[in-house]
């Protein structure tokens, strides 16, 4: 199979030329050629076509080998250009070698000229493809710092085992505050809120390609701090990982999703007040239809019980019978009253109270109960205690209830705690009960404080005990909070936090 070549052949001789051209024949090769003598001509024929090689003689009449190759240089090829000569020295043949020609071959040796012709076409050709490909990559290097340097996003890449910034892009300096130069003086830590453990577990992450995507807090050159999502890639360049990273600020983002969810938890909250509403509605419906059918047996009983302690003389033993039964008519009497709490507001009576002569006073109510239950009582109060304004029927409500949960939960005895400290700096009272019964479970605890929710078996109670605690707390200023580890012998803790007696929650009290 023939090869072809085409030749530019600057000489003067035509049975030269005809003897250059024999030796590519005898190869084998299919030769299109041209021979110039002069300068206009070469210029000329190197205009008109493109060569594969020239072979130029050194001496011609009007023209010679370093002025045609001087020419060839100018027109910017890049193709063997090969000296034929039979006169010249070893020193001028080196001297033309230096200044740009490719190879050197006498006249006599022409049987050289193919085997030399054809490893200058090799790496004439291994100079072209090396060239084409220097030039892909000055072209793609352009064109990544193009996209690199002017892309709208924040664009950082890093060195991945020391975190250092390698590059910034002009995005990346406006975002921090600091020029380009000064980032690539810092480390990706010093922007970074993380510590430098965990920014190194990030990006071994990244090396290992389990994650690319993180969310970051960066600071920038002003001080402020910005939330920021940064996706990672690695970039392999000299036996070194670099991190390729873009940043996207969600500063604002993160924001809108706090504001947000703060409204879906007002709203949740709206929600559980509705739905808290309600239910006080409809137990006040009950209570208002129940109240009458109990108050009036119970007025009936308070006037028997009058009757016949009227009939009864001072040493007569009934007496005492007579007047214990109608502490506990008036008591039930109260209880209904507390009930109908829910749904009308009935008006408080207001007094100056001695918090923890209150709390005896409950106490002694349920003395006979809590003896009987093997509960023994620890008090952790001076006599002389705090006074607040409150109402004192509400107040010994909310005690009652309280202790009585307190020895429903210890049924086989135990102790039940009673602490009333100051918290002068918050100006309040903080009335503790705790005992050491069966505690509450985590997953019930918010629920117990909600009307009609109750863990006493089917009889025993009716889910209103703490409800009301809580709004007679509520009533006064104050708080009520539970706590509870959940397991037996922990045993549940109850906070109730009031206002000192100075007027700042009588107020409140009275527009109740």
């Amino acid at each position: 199979m023939c090869k072809s070549l085409s030749i530019l052949i600057i000489e003067d001789s035509e049975s030269d030329m005809e003897l250059i051209i024999r030796q590519f024949q005898k190869a084998n090769y299919d030769i299109t050629y041209e021979r110039v003598e002069t300068a206009e001509q070469m210029r000329a024929a190197v205009e008109k076509l493109s060569w594969d090689l020239v072979i130029a003689d050194y001496t011609l009449p009007e023209f010679n080998a370093p002025s045609a190759l001087a020419i060839f240089k100018k027109s910017g090829l890049d193709i063997p250009f090969v000296v034929v000569s039979g006169a010249i020295g070893e020193e001028t043949a080196i001297e033309i070698m230096k200044t740009g020609a490719h190879d050197y071959i006498m006249k006599g040796n022409l049987s050289r000229l193919v085997p030399a012709i054809e490893r200058e076409l090799k790496e004439a050709e291994s100079r072209v493809q090396r060239k084409r490909a220097e030039e892909a990559l000055r072209e793609s290097e352009t064109l990544f710092r193009k996209l690199f340097e002017d892309h709208a996003a924040v664009k950082l890449i890093l060195d991945q085992d020391t975190g250092n910034i390698i590059d910034a892009n002009k995005a990346a300096a406006v975002f921090y505050g600091w020029s380009r130069e000064q980032l690539k003086q810092m480390k990706i830590q010093e922007i970074n809120t993380l510590s430098p453990e965990e920014v190194k577990e990030e990006m071994e992450e990244v090396r290992a390609q389990k994650r690319i995507h993180f969310e970051f807090r960066h600071r920038r050159a002003d001080g402020s701090v910005r939330d920021v999502d940064v996706f990672s890639s690695t970039i392999e360049a000299n036996k070194r990982t670099r991190l390729h990273s873009i940043v996207y600020d969600i500063t604002d983002r993160k924001r809108a999703e706090a504001a947000l969810q703060a409204s879906s938890d007002e709203v949740k909250t709206m929600s559980q007040q509705l739905w808290q509403a309600a239910k006080l509605a409809t137990m006040g419906e009950l209570a208002s239809s129940i109240a009458h059918e109990l108050n009036n047996p119970l007025a009936t009983i308070s006037l028997r019980v009058e009757s016949l302690t009227a009939q009864t003389t001072g040493d007569d033993p009934r007496r005492r019978e007579l007047e214990i039964i109608g502490q506990e008519v008036e008591r039930m009497g109260n209880l209904v009253s507390n009930l109908l709490q829910f749904s009308r507001r009935s008006q408080p009576q207001i007094s100056t109270v001695n918090v923890c002569d209150e709390i005896e006073k409950t106490l002694e109510l349920v003395h006979y109960h809590l003896r009987k239950h093997n509960i023994a009582v620890a008090r952790e109060f001076k006599p002389e205690g705090p006074l607040i304004h409150a109402d004192r029927q509400q107040l010994r409500q909310l005690f009652l209830n309280l202790f009585t949960n307190a020895s429903d939960a210890m049924p086989e005895g135990g102790t039940l705690t009673i602490r009333v400290t100051k918290r002068p700096e918050e100006k309040q009272i903080c009335i503790e009960i705790a005992d050491t019964g069966v505690g509450i479970p985590p997953e019930i605890l918010p629920k117990v404080l909600e009307p009609f929710y109750t863990t006493k078996p089917e009889g025993k109670g009716t889910g209103l005990g703490l409800a009301i605690c809580r709004r007679i707390a509520q009533a006064h200023n104050g708080t009520l909070n539970i706590t509870s580890d959940g397991g037996p012998g922990n045993g549940t803790r109850v906070c109730i936090t009031l206002p000192f007696s100075n007027g700042s929650n009588s107020a409140c009290i009275r527009d109740e």
